[in-house]
């Protein structure tokens, strides 16, 4: 899957449920080593972006959550964003789903 165009993704904010303001796509920095396709890691990546997945939520505005499903994708200089996988934030300590990332099988 592939998104053309500068201007196809745009920033959107959402504030979570603890009143933090988040911005995305975000950048997703792969600390838990997920392993990347090939088409993922080229020579021309910019960065990683993250999204949530949204199932019947509202994706920005005071009601919204992002939930922990997130899709991530490569952005490249050409402006174009190549799908690379889906992850998951795990449930940390506290029973949210906040914590580290894990790769959806």
């Amino acid at each position: 899957m592939r998104y053309h165009g500068a201007n196809t993704i745009a920033h959107r904010r959402y504030i979570d449920s603890q009143g933090v303001r988040k911005q995305y796509p975000a950048y997703y920095g792969n600390y838990q080593n997920i392993p990347v396709p090939a088409d993922c890691n080229v020579p021309d990546l910019i960065e990683w972006n993250e999204f949530p997945i949204l199932r019947g939520k509202v994706p920005f505005g005071d009601d919204s959550n992002a939930g922990p499903d997130r899709v991530v994708f490569a952005r490249r200089n050409n402006n174009q964003f190549t799908y690379c996988f889906t992850v998951y934030h795990q449930d940390n300590a506290d029973g949210q789903g906040a914590g580290d990332f894990a790769q959806c099988t």
